[in-house]
């Protein structure tokens, strides 16, 4: 077996002629292939080898440094590409978060009651409650309209200050005219949430 030696004896030499580049060695032992210049650059790297020299890895070019680049992010994108989450999938992506939250609250009040002589429900409860579902006081400075989203993902425009207890409400894409009582939407749809308020 070739004993393995960093001394360079095999150096190449770059030949031009008419033909193009060649790329010889120095020991005039190795008869140059053709072919790209990186591909006779590879071959006198194997001649080199061969005959018992240490090599470096060859570094990989610019264009084959972009071509690795542009493999990766096609891998990357073939992740994504159809398989964009539906606006049903965002719905219910939300409302396990929701149902995540008010089970906490549910878990604080449970364990408030469980003693002999029921604790007060953590005041926080109530607030994070109110947060989660979307029914929060009303502020009778705030003139804004209510934005709703039902639980089929469908957007709902307040339209209305409200007739006692009962707040209108029209689907965004519908002429504001054809509103119905927020409750029947929460009814139908399952859902109702405040997820803004406009002008």
């Amino acid at each position: 077996m070739t004993e393995l030696t960093s001394r360079r004896r095999h150096l190449a030499k770059r030949m031009h002629g008419r033909g193009g580049t060649s790329i010889g060695c120095s020991c005039g032992e190795y008869i140059p292939v053709p072919g790209t210049v990186r591909e006779q650059e590879d071959a006198h790297r194997a001649h080199r080898v061969e005959m018992g020299e240490r090599v470096k890895d060859r570094a990989p070019s610019p264009l084959e440094r972009a071509q690795a680049r542009i493999a990766e992010l096609e891998a990357e994108l073939e992740r994504y590409v159809g398989k964009e989450p539906t606006v049903r999938d965002e719905v219910a992506y939300l409302q396990r978060c929701l149902n995540s939250v008010l089970e906490v609250c549910d878990q604080a009040a449970a364990q408030a009651a469980r003693w002999e002589h029921p604790l007060p429900t953590p005041e926080w409860a109530a607030v994070v409650r109110e947060a989660a579902t979307g029914e929060r006081p009303d502020d009778p400075a705030d003139k804004r309209r209510r934005i709703y989203i039902d639980g089929k993902g469908n957007g709902w425009l307040d339209q209305s200050t409200g007739y006692g207890d009962v707040r209108w409400v029209a689907p965004l894409a519908i002429f504001p005219g054809d509103a119905e009582p927020s409750t029947s939407v929460r009814d139908r749809t399952g859902e109702l949430h405040e997820i803004g308020r406009c002008w």
